[in-house]
């Protein structure tokens, strides 16, 4: 009798254990539709193929089809997603297991399942909307057997995350563990998962262009008001909660924040990636300006300019620029009136020039020199001016 007492102390467990929900996003910022997930983790000592298991929320099977593999790695993660492609889109620096589903989770809370080809349940939960992300940007975690509001994390653990950041004129990626620290004092960088009576958080790693001013807004625990202190990797620091700052050149920086409340100390970092923005004006027409970003990153253009003679176009939030792609930005909306006779300048929001197109391409030889004195200044290449219009100019 002990002998089977003791078996079941041992073997119950494990399938509650082994696979388990660890992740939810049921309420995106914005527009639910598409963009929700929930994150599942194989605890278990071998692989597991959960291609003909199914999801069920709210009492609703939904079948799961692997955009690669449907094999999840002992110890290892997968999404399941409500739309895979979506998904990618939003979290476009992931590359671990991927499901795509269809469901909508509640904002209200609701019962989640994972059950297997055979219909057992694997692992059934309720999560719980007071807990928090509530169309914040963060999801519902699980460390150990507690739930809380962090950073998503999808496809790697709660510890390599902390709460959510605002940014402008960036292009935020899921952050990863650090195993080690080079901060000053005794211990690490801190999580929610130590006993610490607070935490700060400078959000996920992000993408940002060299010269594009960027604004970062730091989070504490709700009920904690931090002093905030910020280093930024390239020698500058900051204080407060909303700072703002440029980097100057490309490369990698450690973006550091620093919240004290009393004698206490939380510290929270993230990567920063700087890039060399390479953007030009391909074209100039009557009807519109077209840009072509040859970077291999996304390009936020908020705050940047069009200069055509005396107008200009100041490009609103949210302006982005796929990696390769070119736009055309009508004059409808620009209020531009492109003279081929005019130099069209693309300036960043510190002024300076990123590309400048010239007019002389448009036009051939003419009796007067369509150019003032201060275009002729800024034309480089005089010998193919000479070669274009008449001495006049000269």
């Amino acid at each position: 009798m002990r002998l089977y007492i003791l078996l079941c102390i041992i073997f119950l467990p494990l399938s509650v254990e082994a696979f388990s929900v660890t992740e939810i996003m049921y309420d995106v910022s914005g527009t639910d539709t598409k963009h929700e997930w929930i994150e599942v983790y194989n605890d278990s000592d071998s692989d597991i193929d959960i291609t003909d298991w199914v999801f069920s929320e709210g009492g609703t099977n939904h079948i799961l089809t692997p955009q690669s593999t449907g094999v999840i790695a002992k110890n290892g993660y997968a999404v399941i997603a409500d739309n895979a492609t979506v998904f990618q889109s939003d979290y476009p620096l992931f590359q671990g297991v991927l499901f795509d589903s269809s469901f909508s989770l509640s904002n209200t809370g609701e019962e989640l399942s994972i059950k297997d080809g055979e219909g057992n349940v694997m692992d059934s939960l309720t999560y719980d909307v007071s807990i928090g992300a509530n169309g914040d940007g963060l999801s519902l975690q699980r460390i150990g057997t507690i739930w809380g509001a962090y950073a998503p994390t999808p496809g790697s653990d709660v510890s390599s995350s902390t709460e959510s950041l605002v940014t402008e004129n960036a292009t935020t990626t899921p952050p990863s563990a650090d195993s080690f620290t080079a901060h000053d004092g005794g211990g690490g960088v801190s999580t929610f998962v130590k006993t610490v009576p607070f935490a700060v958080s400078v959000g996920e790693n992000r993408i940002i262009a060299a010269g594009t001013p960027v604004t970062l807004t730091a989070s504490a625990r709700e009920g904690y008001s931090p002093r905030y202190a910020w280093s930024f990797g390239d020698g500058a620091t900051a204080e407060g909660k909303e700072v703002s700052h440029v980097y100057y050149y490309p490369g990698t920086y450690a973006l550091v924040l620093r919240g004290n409340v009393g004698a206490d100390t939380s510290v929270s970092r993230a990567t920063i990636t700087v890039f060399d923005p390479k953007i030009e004006i391909a074209d100039v027409t009557a009807d519109y300006i077209t840009l072509a970003n040859a970077s291999k990153y996304e390009l936020n253009l908020y705050n940047w300019k069009l200069l055509h003679g005396d107008m200009q176009f100041v490009f609103p939030k949210d302006t982005i620029l796929y990696a390769g792609s070119t736009v055309r930005f009508p004059n409808q909306i620009t209020k531009l009136t492109t003279d081929s006779h005019v130099y069209t300048v693309l300036v960043t929001p510190l002024i300076v020039t990123k590309s400048i197109f010239e007019p002389v391409a448009l036009f051939g030889p003419t009796d007067t020199c369509p150019f003032n004195e201060w275009e002729l200044a800024v034309i480089e290449n005089i010998e193919r001016l000479k070669a274009l219009v008449a001495p006049t100019c000269f």
